[in-house]
């Protein structure tokens, strides 16, 4: 091997390899949010036209306007590319049972990255109801595909007494869509008459991957249900704590627009836009003041949709969202923004065997229950049933902000012969490098050295790497044969070490996932080729003869750390 190839070798096991020390949680930076004033806290008889009200707003420093109502789009283009400023949203309300038609106002917002804001209502409904959503999903999809054509993005607006009232409603809706151009927003006013206060940080750290538009104003703390006149006011007035609001969006990577919304204020507006401006700035500065030491929270918390939410100040995400037999998901790396997993999540409990028999499609199809324990970890139970003469338990715990185990436990009720439960992780397309520790035999290049030999596809589509020759003729008895989604795997090389070790890496953001069990409660890894479309790595667990009665776990850790 040549010097070059040397250095070549020594520079990619750099990469896989992780630091002995955990990285420091960087400090958070100042946020230098766009500022937009709500075109309802431009007008007043001094300001009657859309020329007057834009010009305002430029000479006072905001960045824009918004919630301009759409018979008033092209005045207020006009006024926008007249004064430089950003037109930055249009508002309107739609019924959900309603057929939605394009208004030709809309083209005007073409090229200008603006945002369709819209409030749903409804006839039928009640307020908050689920019942709805069928119908929402069909019309802001209906929006979703108009607003592809104008370059924007649809962004849902909770509206007190609406059908879609709080901020948990927009969240809900915007995850079922799941449109990369649809997304949500937090409206301080409509948030304090209709939701506790308390909930504020939870609410925005659920609907961080969505959240799109933020609208803030003065306003009287402890108000829930008050009147407009206490909760919308000038910024800088009122009881509220709005730096609050700003520590709690500039600790979720929040980077959107924020709008000051003006609705029924009264007075001057620019007496109240130029408090407003001077109170945004005393903000800011407070908040760049600040030196918070790093959030780290190794708890999982309680979620509204009967899962866990999770912000450890590495990562955000979410366990069983809505309560469904899922490990990990929406899963968010905070300093960055990038989202880490995709479909069925990291740490999910996918299919389980013995010999000859495969239990249902997997075991998140099962119904399962779980609970929160004292030390912060969850502890999810599949019971015992006629069908699957065994009880499954699975404790997720957080080891460090960015390490996370899980421990999976079997109890058998009848005797179990070559027991296997395979542990799935589906990871962002980012992650399109991925490696395994092994030792492969000599002539391929690499000696019998324990490398991480990456999963290329000339090595085969579907590649499981096996502990020893017991391991693989366990494989190859006939489960993988069994529908549905039956796979033919090759092997490759066995895995190597006390650690059964795989990775994957996202040279952007620049990010290391590395998956690790013990090779006594782990008897092979598996990956498709690194870059095929599953983007997954999965951990073979226990491959044992179990007898009635016994109990047996398994360990797996997974990390992610950046690149060096």
């Amino acid at each position: 091997m040549n010097h070059r190839h040397t250095l070549l070798l020594i520079t990619a096991l750099l990469s896989f390899a992780r630091a002995a020390e955990t990285p420091p949680i960087a400090p958070h930076p100042a946020v230098d949010w766009p500022f937009f004033a709500f075109q309802n806290a431009l007008q007043d008889a001094a300001h009657a036209a859309p020329e007057s009200q834009v010009r305002l707003a430029a000479n006072l420093g905001y960045a824009g306007i918004g919630a301009v109502y759409l018979e008033n789009i092209p005045a207020f283009a006009d006024a926008c590319d007249h004064q430089g400023l950003r037109l930055f949203s249009t508002y309107f309300v739609l019924p959900i049972e309603n057929p939605w038609t394009p208004d030709e106002a809309l083209s005007r917002l073409i090229g200008r990255d603006a945002v369709l804001w819209v409030n749903l209502t409804s006839r039928s409904h009640p307020v908050s109801s689920p019942e709805g959503d069928a119908e929402a999903v069909r019309l802001v999809n209906q929006l979703a595909e108009h607003a592809d054509r104008l370059q924007a993005q649809v962004v849902l607006y909770p509206h007190a007494g609406s059908w879609l009232e709080r901020t948990a409603d927009a969240t809900r809706l915007a995850r079922k869509i799941n449109r990369p151009n649809v997304g949500t927003s937090f409206n301080l006013c409509h948030f304090l008459k209709v939701e506790e206060e308390a909930t504020l940080e939870a609410g925005l750290r659920d609907a961080a991957p969505w959240l799109r538009v933020v609208s803030l104003n003065g306003a009287e703390s402890g108000r829930r249900g008050g009147t407009w006149q206490e909760l919308i006011q000038p910024l800088g007035r009122g009881s509220f704590d709005n730096l609050r609001l700003l520590g709690a969006l500039r600790d979720i990577s929040y980077r959107g627009p924020i709008g000051f919304q003006g609705y029924g204020i009264g007075g001057e507006a620019e007496v109240n836009l130029r408090e407003t401006m001077g109170a945004w700035r005393d903000l800011n500065t407070r908040l760049a003041a600040e030196t918070p030491g790093p959030r780290i929270s190794l708890r999982f918390e309680p979620a509204d949709d009967g899962g866990f939410r999770f912000d450890t100040g590495v990562l955000r995400g979410r366990l069983r969202a809505g309560g469904k037999s899922l490990g990990l998901t929406e899963v968010f790396h905070v300093s960055t923004g990038a989202r880490l997993d995709r479909s069925n999540g990291l740490l999910s409990h996918y299919r389980v065997f013995t010999r000859g028999k495969r239990y249902g499609g997997g075991a998140w199809d099962w119904p399962g229950e779980a609970e929160l324990r004292q030390d912060g970890s969850v502890r999810v139970r599949w019971p015992a049933e006629a069908e699957r003469p065994f009880e499954l338990r699975a404790v997720y715990r957080w080891l460090e902000a960015d390490r996370i185990e899980v421990v999976t436990t079997v109890q058998a009720r009848e005797g179990l012969t070559g027991f296997e439960s395979f542990l799935a992780c589906y990871f962002d397309p980012a992650f399109d490098e991925a490696g395994i520790k092994g030792a492969f035999p000599a002539g391929d290049g690499v000696g019998s050295l324990a490398l991480f030999a990456r999963a290329t596809r000339d090595r085969g589509e579907w590649q499981m790497y096996p502990r020893d020759e017991a391991a693989r003729q366990l494989i190859e008895d006939g489960r993988w044969t069994l529908e549905p989604n039956p796979v033919r795997w090759v092997f490759p090389a066995q895995f190597a070490g006390r650690m059964a070790t795989a990775i994957r890496i996202a040279r952007e953001p620049g990010l290391q996932a590395r998956l690790q069990a013990d090779r006594d409660e782990a008897f092979a890894l598996a990956t498709p080729y690194e870059t095929e479309g599953h983007f997954s790595t999965y951990v073979s667990m226990f491959g044992q003869d179990l007898l009635p009665g016994e109990t047996r776990s398994a360990r797996v850790v997974l990390e992610f750390v950046p690149l060096r």
